[in-house]
């Protein structure tokens, strides 16, 4: 008992604490968000969730830290970060240009493009219209449909 006395040449017992206890962070890399918490709370650890844009599937992990394999105190944070997939890039108004130009600065941008020919008093092969219109959000290799004139009747 601490402050207690005792006689000299007694022995005494002195326990020293090795801290928390240690575990193996799991590698949870490539996993489903949920696959990765339930490693993680098996472990023994806690979690954070970070969503961030990227060209994995969403809901997977994208990167740990720390990485699996590094031991840690049990209770310990792992910091995970989630694919929400592709961010969405913006739409350029491709309307009244000529299908070619139109489909090319698209692909450029990172779209795939449709083609639907439309009866029309505008020039033939000029764009008439897009689906989505120019300003709106699109994940990348989306597609945008052009609609295209067939060119004023004879």
């Amino acid at each position: 008992m601490a402050g207690a006395r005792v006689n000299k040449g007694t022995q005494i017992d002195i326990y020293v604490s090795l801290g928390a206890p240690k575990v193996h962070v799991p590698d949870v890399m490539g996993k489903s968000r949920d696959n990765a918490i339930a490693e993680l709370t098996g472990a023994k650890l806690k979690f954070k969730v970070l969503q961030v844009f990227s060209t994995e599937d969403a809901g997977t992990v994208v990167a740990q830290q720390p990485r699996g394999g590094v031991i840690v105190d049990q209770g310990s944070i792992v910091h995970i970060n989630v694919s929400k997939g592709l961010q969405p890039l913006q739409v350029p108004d491709v309307r009244g240009q000529l299908y070619d130009n139109a489909a090319g600065q698209l692909q450029g941008a990172g779209f795939a493009v449709a083609r639907q020919d439309v009866d029309s008093s505008q020039p033939k092969d000029t764009v008439i219209d897009q689906d989505p219109r120019g300003g709106a959000s699109l994940a990348r290799g989306g597609t945008v449909t052009l609609f295209v004139s067939k060119g004023p009747k004879q």
